[in-house]
């Protein structure tokens, strides 16, 4: 039996008409049949991932690897266009269990903050600074500060005392073990 070959997706990172100039950044939504042909594409990559996430969570490692590569997906889409659906989407990942999903949420986070000049909500503050004092992960605690830093709320100073106190009380925890 001879099995049908699939072609490859060819997603070069820029549309038909090369308007993905950092000044000129479109929105993209889900499963939306745009007539330039890469831009449907990644539509419907965002919106394959966003079905993902809307599956039943179980406590399976492909459940959790299959939510983390959908937000890891879609945080990639956002360097090439905003996606007014992956806010949510990020938070409502940040208290996952699953380290995996919460890594690409905070990806995805510091993502949509380097690349939008939206304001930071103060209670994503909080979050932050909350998984940030209870993470025993340098990524995770790094990636905490970094969403900071592309919001504008630390500079890169803070955010390098900010680590240094993480790191030395993350030590002082672990020296009585």
């Amino acid at each position: 039996m001879e099995l049908c070959k699939v072609p490859p997706l060819d997603l070069e990172m820029q549309t038909d008409n090369d308007k993905n100039d950092e000044d000129e950044w479109e929105e993209l939504l889900s499963n939306t049949p745009y007539a330039d042909r890469k831009k449907r594409k990644f539509s419907k990559l965002l919106g394959l991932a966003e079905e993902i996430l809307k599956l039943k969570k179980d406590r399976s490692r492909a459940s959790e690897m299959r939510r983390a590569a959908s937000l890891e997906l879609i945080s990639e889409i956002m360097e090439y266009y905003i996606i007014p659906t992956a806010l949510p989407l990020f938070w409502k990942s940040l208290q996952s269990e699953n380290k995996g999903e919460q890594y690409a949420a905070l990806e995805g986070l510091a993502n949509y903050y380097a690349y939008t000049e939206d304001e930071i909500d103060s209670g994503l503050i909080e979050i932050l600074n909350g998984i940030l004092s209870e993470t025993d992960d340098r990524f995770i605690a790094s990636t905490c500060l970094q969403i900071q830093i592309n919001a504008g709320i630390i500079d890169e100073g803070t955010a390098l005392w900010e680590l240094d106190e993480w790191k030395a009380d993350d030590e002082s925890d672990n020296c009585g073990e």
